[in-house]
This record gives C-alpha cells, sequence and structure tokens, in this order.
C-alpha cells in the first residue's frame, strides 16, 4: 500500500520517513528534483537530482504521476518509480500539491500530514537546515502557509514533537489502514458474501 508523508517545510516528514525505512519492511519512493543536493544527501537514496532540462523531458514524455514547483526547484513522483514498489509497503514524501494529485490517481492511498509543534520550535529546525536567508524563507513560509490551510484533506494528522512517537504513529496507522473496507474488498468479499448466502439458506 501507499502511504503519502507530507506537511510544511522543516515539519521532519523527511525525517520520519527515513526512520520508517530503516527495518527493511517499509520501501521509501525516492522522487526527482531539480534543486541542488544538500550536505548529508545521497543521489538514489533522498532524490534523483535532475537538471531542468532533463525534468522538462520527463514531463514532455508523460513520465510523472505528479509534478509541481515548489519553492522554484521542480519536484516529481514518476509512474516507474512507484510501479516498481507495488509490491510492498511504501512510504512517499512530497508537497502538499503533489500529496493531493496523489490521492485523485490512487484513491486507496492513505496521506498523512505532518505539524511541527510550535512556531519557534519549527523556525528553529529550518534555521538548522541553513534555510533561513530572509527571501527563501519568505518563499517556503507562503508555500507553507498554503500546505497549513489545506490539512484537513488529509487522512490521518501527526504533531511531530518526539520522532520516535511519531514514527510509532505512522506504523500504527500502517497496522490500521490495512483493515479499510478499500484495502481489503476483494479479500473479503468471498467471505461476506458465503455468510449472507448461508443466513439467507438458514434463516430467511
Amino acid at each position: 500500500m501507499l502511504y503519502v508523508i507530507s506537511g510544511p517545510t522543516g515539519s521532519g516528514k523527511t525525517t520520519i520517513a527515513n526512520e520508517l525505512t530503516k527495518s527493511g519492511s517499509i520501501k521509501k519512493t525516492v522522487s526527482h528534483t531539480t534543486r541542488k543536493i544538500r550536505a548529508g544527501e545521497t543521489e538514489g537514496v533522498d532524490y534523483f537530482f535532475v537538471s531542468e532540462q532533463k525534468f522538462q523531458e520527463m514531463i514532455d514524455n508523460n513520465e510523472f504521476v505528479e509534478y509541481e514547483k515548489v519553492h522554484n526547484h521542480y519536484y516529481g513522483t514518476s509512474i516507474a518509480t512507484l510501479n516498481s514498489a507495488a509490491t510492498y509497503d511504501t512510504i512517499l514524501t512530497i508537497d502538499v500539491k503533489g500529496a493531493l494529485n496523489i490521492k485523485k490517481s490512487f484513491d486507496d492511498s492513505s496521506l498523512i500530514f505532518i505539524f511541527p509543534p510550535d512556531f519557534s520550535e519549527w523556525i528553529k529546525r529550518i534555521d538548522q537546515r541553513g534555510e533561513s536567508a530572509e527571501e527563501e524563507l519568505k518563499i517556503r513560509m507562503k508555500t507553507a502557509l498554503f500546505e497549513i490551510e489545506n490539512y484537513e484533506k488529509f487522512d490521518y494528522i501527526i504533531i511531530n514533537e518526539d520522532l520516535r512517537q511519531s514514527v510509532r504513529s505512522v506504523l500504527e496507522i500502517i497496522d490500521s489502514s490495512k483493515l479499510r473496507v478499500k484495502a481489503i474488498r476483494e479479500k473479503i468479499k468471498p467471505l461476506a458474501e458465503k455468510l449472507a448466502k448461508q443466513i439467507r439458506r438458514k434463516y430467511l
């Protein structure tokens, strides 16, 4: 099943996703981006870092299930990437617009919105990432405002006060979502029909 983790910059969504994949039972889907690689990031693990020309070629070839321009850079999820992860529980970490677009194409996906615990802690996290230059911060906060105003369109909410608890909360969501009707409809349908048939035969 597909689990989409989203939220404003600095909310901790990428850190949560990385923790979830350490066990090996949950796979992380890698998106494409035109932004520059940051210190500590790895090509093909955090993102596929491509030029704007390459990204545009992929758009022209209809290779993305969704893509958006965020903070003056393009981000996108390729169809090939999602298809390769179809047999696993898969975590996809993308922006809010992208998450909502994924839901349109994958109705049984679960959207998880990550909130920072408070404003001061949130800004501290952004400062630590070296993205606090005034103009850059204004761009990111404008995007964050849109994202926060759309949290009600998500299936689940997590306030990221403590990383371990946030990871546990996502694991609980994964466990519970496997019992949703949409997730087990085909598996449960024969049993439901059999029970209904037996009721009709014996009591009606």
